[in-house]
């Protein structure tokens, strides 16, 4: 497969991730929206802010995400075609920092989904701090199963980067 490849499927599913973090973003908002106009139950109000709030920052990243590949990716080739071997040092250092902040990601996520069950057990019978753990679960666990996607395809093209590193360092040796 050529790097070129790599770099359209990798960068094909990080964009194609960026609409499924912007749909998200739309669903949680616009559900927030409709509790806060709609539904005047505790429950209902309860789940805005963590619907509002996680969904805006879910569509802030899937618009940053979404606006920025495709010039990403022209100058990514260009760089590849200009310096191959510069392509490949920049994506590599940039891939590690990317591939080491997906800890932090999921460490956040998980602390809401932990914080949001201990909610449940311990308010069971305050309707608003039910309806905010319930939304801040559902949401948070879908973004760390989105999160842990992501990071596997992370490391992915970032394997596939070193491979490319090996083989241009024998190359240019021959």
């Amino acid at each position: 497969m050529e790097i070129m490849d790599v770099v359209d499927i990798y960068f094909g599913k990080e964009k194609a991730g960026s609409v499924i973090l912007l749909v998200l973003s739309g669903l949680a908002v616009g559900l927030g929206g409709l509790f806060w106009w709609q539904h005047k139950a505790e429950l209902f109000q309860g789940a805005i802010p963590p619907l509002l709030v996680l969904g805006l920052m879910a569509g802030v990243v899937g618009a940053i995400i979404f606006f920025r590949t495709d010039s990403q990716v022209e100058a990514l080739k260009k760089t590849y075609h200009e310096a191959a071997q510069t392509f490949v040092s920049e994506e590599q250092g940039r891939m590690s920092t990317v591939n080491r902040n997906w800890a932090f990601y999921k460490w956040f996520e998980i602390a809401i989904i932990i914080c949001s069950l201990s909610v449940l057990l311990l308010a069971s019978r305050h309707d608003y701090w039910v309806g905010c753990a319930l939304a801040a679960l559902v949401m948070a666990t879908f973004l760390l199963v989105f999160d842990v996607v992501s990071e596997r395809n992370g490391r992915w093209y970032a394997a596939k980067l070193d491979k490319l590193s090996h083989a241009l360092i024998i190359d240019s040796k021959s």
